[in-house]
C-alpha cells in the first residue's frame, strides 16, 4: 500500500483501509493532539518534510488548522509563512465557494424546499470558528426525499449541471451539481451513504437545529447527530485513508462535549446496525487522541450484537488493524 493508507502486517494489498498513516497521524496530533504533543508532532513533521514535493491531500487539507494551532501555541519556524500562504488560500476559496451557492440555496428556500446543510459550512461556523480552517471543495445539502426532483429541476433551471451522467436517485445519496464558475453543489436525498433509508433520514431530521448560512435560513444538525454523522461517514472503507473526520470528530467534542447524548447515539447504533463502525471510531479516538468518550459507550457499543454485514466487512473488505 502506498501513502494513502496503511496495511496491519500480512493483510492482504487488496483490501481497504481506515486508519491515517504514521505521517498522517503526526500532522493531525498537531492539529488536535495535546498542546505538548501537538509541538513535538509538528517539530517531526517539519523536520522530515519536503515542501517541494507532493503533498498527501489529506494531509494538506489539515495544514491550515495547524498553522493556527501553532501560531496559537507560538511557535516559530521558517515553514510558518508557507503555512500561513496555505491557511490565507483556504479563506479566500472559503469565502469564494459560500458566495458562489448563496443564490442557488436562496432559490430552494423561496420554493419551500427544507434543508440541512451538512459537514463544512456548519462546522467551520460552529465548532472551527474560521473560514480558514477547513478547506472545502462543495456545499453538502440535504433535502426531503419528497423534495429532491423539484429540487434538481430548479438547480437546473438556474445553470446548475451534473457534471457527470445523470444517477438513479434509488442507488445514491447524493448528486453533485456544478455552475459555469466551478462551485459545486451536492444534493443529498440520505444522511447517510451505507443506510440509505426512512428511519436513519427521520433520525436526523429529527436532530437538526436551525441554521443561518450567508442569510439564509438552513437547519444544521445538532451536535449529538452532526459528531455520529462525522464518524460513521469517516469510518469506512476507502483506498485513500480518509483522515479529516478525526479532526472534525475532536473539533466538536472540544466545544460541545456536554451536549452530546450518548445513549441517543447508542440506541441510533443499534437500530442502523452500526455498532461495530461506531466502536471503532470511537475507541480510536479515545485511545490515539484522547477524546472524552464515555466508558459506558464504548462497553456498550462493544457488547452489541455485530450485524452479519458488518462481520463481513471486518473479515473480508478492510483492515480494521491499526498500525502500531
Amino acid at each position: 500500500m502506498n501513502g494513502t493508507g496503511v496495511a496491519s502486517a500480512g493483510a492482504p494489498q487488496s483490501r481497504l483501509y481506515l486508519w491515517p498513516t504514521a505521517e498522517q497521524e503526526l500532522i493531525l496530533t498537531a492539529a488536535v493532539g495535546p498542546d505538548a504533543s501537538a509541538i513535538e508532532a509538528f517539530e517531526q513533521w517539519n523536520e522530515s518534510t519536503d515542501f517541494q514535493k507532493n503533498f498527501d491531500f489529506g494531509i494538506f487539507r489539515l495544514l491550515p488548522l495547524v498553522y493556527r494551532r501553532m501560531q496559537a501555541l507560538g511557535i516559530v519556524a521558517p515553514t510558518m509563512p508557507v503555512l500561513k500562504g496555505v491557511y490565507r488560500h483556504a479563506w479566500y476559496d472559503t469565502q469564494t465557494l459560500f458566495h458562489g451557492v448563496a443564490p442557488a440555496l436562496s432559490l430552494l428556500q423561496a420554493h419551500k424546499i427544507e434543508m440541512v446543510l451538512l459537514k463544512g459550512a456548519p462546522l467551520l461556523d460552529v465548532y472551527y470558528k474560521g473560514f480558514g480552517l477547513r478547506p472545502m471543495n462543495d456545499i453538502d445539502v440535504v433535502v426531503r426525499w419528497e423534495n429532491v426532483q423539484k429540487a434538481i429541476s430548479l438547480l437546473e433551471e438556474a445553470g446548475w449541471a451534473q457534471p457527470y451522467p445523470k444517477r438513479d436517485l434509488e442507488d445514491y445519496q447524493s448528486i453533485e451539481f456544478r455552475n459555469s464558475g466551478g462551485r459545486e453543489i451536492d444534493l443529498h436525498c440520505h444522511f447517510l451513504f451505507d443506510e440509505r433509508n426512512a428511519s436513519a433520514d427521520a433520525w436526523f431530521w429529527g436532530a437538526s437545529v436551525p441554521f443561518e448560512f450567508m442569510g439564509i435560513k438552513t437547519r444544521q444538525l445538532d451536535a449529538t447527530a452532526l459528531l455520529l454523522h462525522v464518524v460513521v461517514q469517516g469510518i469506512r472503507p476507502n483506498l485513500y485513508t480518509p483522515i479529516r473526520w478525526i479532526a472534525d470528530a475532536k473539533t466538536i467534542l472540544a466545544n460541545a462535549e456536554h451536549e452530546i447524548r450518548w445513549s441517543d447515539i447508542i440506541a441510533f447504533a443499534r437500530a442502523q446496525r452500526l455498532t461495530h463502525r461506531l466502536h471503532l471510531g470511537f475507541s480510536y479516538l479515545a485511545d490515539r487522541f484522547g477524546a472524552p468518550i464515555p466508558p459506558f459507550v464504548l462497553i456498550e457499543l462493544r457488547a452489541a450484537n455485530v450485524s452479519l454485514t458488518e462481520w463481513a466487512e471486518g473479515k473480508f473488505l478492510f483492515d480494521t488493524e491499526r498500525a502500531p
